[in-house]
């Protein structure tokens, strides 16, 4: 119970820093609901009381914050969104890209406006009477937790591996460590993180399950945003292990038997033959509940995302005319001649005063990947949408003719607005641009 007031009190003071202590508060639930007890009676009773206390404590501690907070709860699923970038998966370092981005800026203008426009053409939530307004209405909750259900839902794979590369990637450092003689623990950190998790559940395998999931939830959490800013916490991960295999590793060179938590518990290859049988199921199970929900994941995101690229290909489009630029920063930039934003308000209502539209630019066969930035002109840099694009083909496949789907964010808000200036990219592939095409209605495409 002591244990259940102190992460209790340590999480509910630690929101008046940073809020993502809410996010460690399941995680400590699950430990204190499944961690083993020495010889209690009723453990159910108190590993229930145990729950409520923390919870309480928690609450009491957080209630500023949490009474502060509460009206503008729909940050936490805006910084979600966020997470979706390309900028987090690169900056996990062990995701193959894609071809296909499902965000490409990391600020609060284009994910706010990005999620009012997909409502808007119902790509997200039924269509009901909510009325977005700039940080005050809390129908906002509704609408950015609506468009994350449905990206997870339509990308499950994609979520669920950037929740296992945030994992690896903390078994071997968030960053070089400044200190050299610390760096060997990061660069076998997931060799020694293996190799301690089995021989733990030599002995314990319900231990060894315990340690994994909790080493799951607390550095999984963190693809939902990555950056070495929000992951600085799992910096000790790669030296607990390496550590640990060390401590053990001191025993052996002294002589003495290797011990891993009390005294009596050896290790004897002919005595353990029940362990080493034990071990190796262990380490079956704990391979299948990792692949098989990422298999199941991949063959419904293969699907769903074949349908996309259907819709997408079969939707009603039209022609745009549009003129060559040379010598625009250092390439070469395309400007479409639409420039139709004479519907939009100067409002303070972000319903009013965005709209999105989706181009798609053809291209001739290619060397390689499009190397391609989203221009715009802005009145100030929180509307400057301009971005640089990330583009993928699967190693010995020659690029053929592609087609490049984009949405184009124009406002009008309050005395900010923005405009699309076109596509920026080197040279040698604007050669091979064929021509811009505007799709007509964007409704039924599904993201």
């Amino acid at each position: 119970m002591g244990g259940a007031v102190l992460i209790g009190a340590i999480l509910g003071v630690g929101m008046g820093f940073r809020r993502d202590m809410q996010v460690i508060l399941p995680l400590s639930l699950v430990v204190l609901a499944t961690c083993r007890l020495q010889g209690v009676r009723h453990a159910f009773f108190w590993r229930s009381a145990a729950v409520i206390l923390s919870v309480l404590v928690f609450a009491v501690l957080s209630s500023p914050i949490l009474m502060n907070f509460y009206n503008s709860r729909w940050l936490n699923a805006h910084d979600t969104i966020m997470g979706f970038a390309t900028l987090s998966d690169e900056n996990i370092g062990l995701l193959e890209p894609a071809s296909y981005e499902k965000h490409l800026l990391q600020t609060d203008m284009y994910t706010t406006y990005k999620v009012q426009t997909a409502y808007q053409h119902g790509l997200t939530v039924p269509l009901k009477k909510y009325r977005f307004a700039f940080f005050t209405e809390n129908d906002s909750s509704a609408l950015f937790c609506g468009y994350i259900f449905n990206s997870v839902s339509l990308f499950p794979a994609d979520f669920l591996s950037r929740a296992y590369a945030a994992v690896l990637r903390s078994c071997v450092g968030v960053r070089e460590s400044l200190f050299v003689f610390l760096r060997p623990f990061e660069i076998v950190g997931l060799i020694t993180a293996g190799i301690s998790l089995l021989s733990i559940a030599f002995f314990y395998p319900y231990k060894a399950w315990q340690i994994l999931l909790m080493l799951c939830l607390y550095c999984g959490c963190i693809s939902l945003q990555y950056r070495e800013r929000h992951a600085f916490h799992t910096s000790f991960i790669p030296y607990l292990f390496g550590c640990f295999i060390l401590y053990h590793l001191i025993y052996i060179c002294r002589g003495k038997t290797l011990r891993i938590f009390r005294a009596g518990c050896t290790f004897s290859w002919k005595r353990n033959v029940r362990s080493l049988f034990r071990l190796g199921v262990w380490a079956l199970v704990t391979g299948l509940v990792f692949w098989a929900p990422l298999k199941i994941a991949q063959v419904i995101q293969e699907r769903q995302v074949r349908q996309l690229q259907a819709a997408y290909r079969n939707a009603a489009s039209v022609p745009v005319e549009h003129v060559v630029v040379p010598g625009w920063e250092g390439g070469t930039l395309v400007r479409p001649f639409v420039r139709d934003i004479s519907s939009l308000q100067k409002d303070g209502d972000m319903s009013k005063s965005g709209k999105v539209s989706v181009y798609a630019a053809h291209f001739d066969a290619l060397a390689g990947p499009l190397d391609i930035s989203l221009v715009y002109d802005s009145f100030d840099k929180s509307a400057d949408f301009s971005v640089k694009t990330t583009s993928y083909s699967k190693c010995g496949i020659a690029p053929g003719k592609t087609t490049f789907y984009f949405p184009v964010y124009e406002i009008v808000h309050n005395s900010s607005w923005n405009m699309f200036s076109g596509l920026l990219m080197p040279d040698e592939q604007a050669a091979h641009f064929l021509s811009f095409d505007k799709l007509v209605t964007i409704d039924e495409l599904g993201y």
